[in-house]
């Protein structure tokens, strides 16, 4: 009988640790949700409102004295930023939606509202990564310039413009931390798509091309032709690229390595677990790599008269469309880590 007492006893110590865990989990996931929507709303808020106006002096003939126009700086003249806000402010609004469903779920067990709201999770961090990568790489550009394709600095001008976008696009990536955060609370515990980031990388990685281009040096004389090449690494953009796919795929083939080796071995689901959250870290890396190349090259598709830079793809089309492929096929590999992750959560809410 008193074994009987001693083993009821234990087990009742396992019932309330085991709801003082999911408790402590429970307000985890309160204050991250808290923390996603004030750290999202204030990003979008601080690049919303962000604009100015400077007095620049501009010279239309060489023979009279230049004048002064005003010239402005928005956050909507530019599609990454428009992105950027429109990503944010789905993801603050989703933060609080997560709350409520989270909150007047919380006495229940895990079921459909848990498991679509851990599923939504792990798209806000795609959306997050993918919206700060691409403003980011256009913030850089607007900072440095980029000689090769001769688009000028615009931060030596609107110096308040960038700073303050800057602000946003910190507030931001503790945003996406904070939501990636809640994969490891809600993971709290097979493999792989390797193939298809090691293609990106090696098809923008061999990606250049030459042309051969007019240029006017005296307007009285005809124009002369030279060779302009274009290459992959005169884009800090691109390079993030190739080096963060690079990564992404040497993750695959080491992780895939390790799942089948220890697959048996691993009782406790520790390695399980740290596969996951790997996982989640490869899903920000490649969809903040796929934003920022895609902002760069749709610049250079396009072009951008407000801060003048000129479109490039009507000269290096080759370049142009075999980038696009890279870009198509990274955004592949970053959606199969996506699905893997997701995958991740179903199996835990089982």
């Amino acid at each position: 009988m008193e074994g009987k007492s001693n083993m009821y006893e234990g087990v009742e110590v396992g019932r309330e640790v085991k709801v003082a865990n999911k408790r402590g989990a429970g307000g985890c996931e309160g204050l991250l949700r808290v923390l996603g929507f004030v750290f999202c709303l204030s990003a979008a808020v601080i690049l919303g409102v962000d604009k100015q106006t400077k007095i620049v002096s501009l010279q239309l003939v060489p023979t009279l004295p230049p004048i002064n126009v005003p010239a402005h700086a928005k956050w909507y003249y530019l599609s990454a930023f428009k992105y950027f806000v429109v990503a944010h402010a789905i993801a603050c609004s989703y933060a609080v939606l997560s709350l409520l469903l989270s909150l007047g779920n919380r006495g229940g067990k895990r079921g459909n509202i848990s498991l679509g709201i851990a599923m939504a999770d792990i798209v806000m961090v795609a959306l997050l990564f993918s919206s700060n990568g691409a403003a980011v790489s256009i913030g850089l550009m607007g900072y440095q310039g980029n000689s090769h394709v001769q688009w000028k600095k615009v931060c030596n001008v609107f110096g308040k413009f960038c700073h303050q976008a800057a602000a946003a696009f910190v507030v931001s990536a503790l945003g996406a931390i904070a939501f990636l955060l809640l994969i490891k609370v809600e993971s709290n515990s097979d493999r792989k798509e390797g193939g298809v980031t090691i293609s990106a990388a090696v098809i923008i990685g061999v990606d250049k091309q030459t042309k051969m281009v007019s240029i006017t040096v005296v307007d009285s004389l005809p124009p002369i032709t030279i060779p302009a090449t274009a290459k992959w690494h005169y884009l800090s953009a691109f390079t993030y690229f190739v080096v963060a796919n690079a990564i992404a795929s040497s993750y695959a083939l080491i992780s895939l390595i390790f799942s089948f080796a220890n697959h048996a071995k691993d009782k406790s689901g520790n390695l399980g677990f740290v596969i996951a959250i790997f996982d989640m870290m490869m899903v920000g890396l490649l969809f903040s790599s796929n934003g920022a190349a895609a902002a760069v090259g749709l610049i250079g598709l396009q072009g951008n008269s407000h801060v003048q830079w000129k479109k490039v793809c009507n000269v290096f089309d080759k370049f142009c469309h075999q980038g696009a492929a890279a870009v198509v096929l990274s955004f592949l590999g970053a959606s199969a880590f996506l699905l893997l992750a997701m995958l991740t959560i179903k199996r835990l809410h089982r």
